[in-house]
């Protein structure tokens, strides 16, 4: 009887190709978080919240620039700790394609790092600005501090999402490697955003701007911004409707509990015309041509003269045609699930993976009665 194993593939260049990701990763959220100051600022200046001495004093005491290279360097360190156990296990199982339960949480984790690294940042800049000025005990100086920490959010929100999507853009490509439980940031999270929110943010800075610089709101611009603001939210509404419907087909696949047959799977249809439309077709297509091997290949095994023996990685039996069933004494059905051992004693220990080799191997079966199989 022979064993054979296909020899694992070189792994040279997967610890280049992690690394490069994290620095991808971590590249985006240092570059936002610099970027977000002077986006900031500039905004305080162009609205009248503050003026440029008071910026430039501000910035040659050190105080903010202290903090917001405090927060910069932190984040950078948090992140590279962040992304450290991934490298570890990626290092460690090179050929695995799923990681465990506790990194698919951690990788949900990045979206709530993110924003709350950036909302941190929004919330320690106004107060870092005005305490350095002893302005903030005046009571005009309270509402120019509550309306500079909107626009630090303002300018958070809209310096960041580019930030996001360069981070998450990095991270799919560490995801790669790492396979994914679950979706972790939808396509109508995306849609939403920029669809929706940034425009809708983008008016009211224009608005809140021209109201400022003029002193009044006339009717025409409240009902031309109430317009714009209306056909963006129908807009944005309408695409997420006709994502949806594009998803539905793969969403529904994806939310039945266990493992579908080729033969559902087979019936993806597609429901747009778009990329996912023939994504979704060339899938369905894909799962028909799948079952048509795997019924073919079913029928080999089944009529084959030699006994064909299947196992899963952790060495439990998986596959054992009636070639296999007169050889070894057992059933198909009472065999399947049992470890290796029961048949190939000197292939694979109790309990444990069959060794793997790089060639073929003669090894000694046991029957069912006890008796050694040559």
């Amino acid at each position: 009887m022979c064993w054979a194993h296909a020899p694992r593939p070189g792994v040279g260049g997967l610890v280049p190709a992690v690394k490069s990701a994290a620095g991808g990763i971590v590249l985006p959220i240092v570059a936002g978080l610099l970027l977000a100051p002077a986006a900031g600022l500039s905004g305080a200046l162009l609205f009248h919240l503050t003026d440029l001495a008071t910026v430039e004093a501000s910035l040659h005491e050190g105080v903010l620039p202290a903090v917001l290279g405090l927060i910069t360097g932190w984040s950078a360190l948090h992140f590279r700790a962040y992304l450290r156990p991934f490298h570890r296990w990626l290092a460690a199982h090179p050929d695995a394609s799923t990681a465990p339960a506790h990194l698919h949480h951690r990788l949900r984790r990045f979206s709530r790092d993110f924003w709350g690294l950036f909302l941190l940042y929004a919330l320690a800049m106004p107060l870092v600005f005005f305490l350095s000025r002893d302005t903030l005990p005046d009571g005009q100086a309270l509402g120019r501090f509550l309306d500079f920490l909107l626009l630090q959010l303002a300018a958070v929100a809209l310096v960041g999402l580019p930030a996001y999507f360069l981070a998450l853009d990095r991270l799919g490509r560490l995801a790669s490697r790492l396979g994914l439980d679950r979706v972790q940031v939808s396509l109508k999270s995306k849609t939403l955003l920029l669809g929706g929110f940034v425009p809708l943010l983008c008016y009211g800075i224009l608005v809140s701007f021209y109201w400022r610089d003029t002193g009044r709101l006339s009717a025409d611009l409240l009902a031309l911004w109430g317009t714009l603001a209306v056909i963006t939210a129908a807009m944005t509404v309408l695409a997420m409707r006709s994502m949806a419907q594009a998803l539905g087909p793969v969403q529904e696949v994806l939310g039945r509990s266990g493992a579908s047959p080729h033969e559902d799977l087979a019936r993806l249809r597609p429901q747009s015309t778009d990329e996912i439309g023939y994504l979704t077709q060339t899938l369905g297509r894909l799962f028909r041509r799948l079952g048509d091997q795997e019924s073919h290949m079913r029928a080999v095994v089944d009529t084959a003269a030699e006994g064909i023996v299947v196992v899963t990685e952790q060495g439990e039996i998986d596959t054992f045609n009636p070639a296999a069933e007169q050889l070894f004494g057992y059933l198909a059905t009472e065999i399947r699930g049992r470890p290796l051992s029961w048949l190939l004693p000197d292939l694979a220990d109790e309990g444990l993976a069959p060794q793997v080799t790089s060639g073929e191997r003669e090894v000694m079966g046991l029957h069912r009665n006890g008796r050694p199989i040559a």
